[in-house]
């Protein structure tokens, strides 16, 4: 950047990088170079700028579009929070419903809180396909939890309003863990109860 010449078409931003008057880290960054630094004294002059400005213009517009099936289309999600209610009993549901979060593309953070059964999750994601990947590889119920504003809105398998009334159902251990929770030989079973 160049605020002196930024509307002529010149190699005065070259200049002030030899006089260490950078704006930028990745200016400095130039200089530190030792090929990059000969670089930007070789532009200094402006025949040899304008030769490489064409070059470069020449190599972009050889750029050609993929089209068809050669290209690809990404879906460009914003970042989003969306709330999941999430069936976790046990830490080891919580680490098993982290580690399915931790995998899915996109996910930036995560929060889990087994005791209202929440995992809120931040990213640039598809709400509907971590939901998908969650049931997979947890094997839980899990379901978005709906803001009340929005509720009216959506009406996809799979969300639903937040209901205090509906069950939970225990899903997570297997009948020897369940005994296991309030055996002498748990010293949390006290709690439990």
């Amino acid at each position: 950047m160049d605020p002196t010449s930024s509307e002529s078409f010149d190699t005065h931003y070259y200049k002030i990088l030899v006089e260490n008057e950078g704006l930028f880290q990745s200016d400095v960054a130039l200089l530190t170079d030792d090929g990059s630094l000969e670089e930007v004294k070789k532009l200094l002059s402006f025949q040899y700028f304008l030769e490489k400005f064409a070059h470069s213009m020449k190599k972009r517009g050889d750029i050609q579009v993929l089209a068809g099936t050669k290209g690809q289309i990404r879906k460009n999600y914003r970042v989003v929070v969306v709330e999941f209610k999430v069936s976790m009993y046990c830490n080891a549901c919580e680490r098993t419903v982290a580690k399915a979060i931790s995998k899915c593309k996109g996910v930036e953070k995560f929060t889990t809180d087994m005791k209202k059964h929440r995992v809120v999750v931040t990213g640039r994601i598809d709400p509907q396909k971590v939901l998908k990947k969650l049931k997979k590889k947890t094997g839980k119920k899990v379901e978005i939890i709906v803001k009340k504003e929005d509720a009216s809105k959506e009406s996809n398998e799979g969300v639903s309003k937040l209901d205090s009334n509906q069950p939970i159902l225990f899903d997570c251990c297997n009948d020897d863990e369940w005994l296991m929770m309030f055996s002498d030989e748990n010293p949390n079973a006290c709690s439990i109860m």
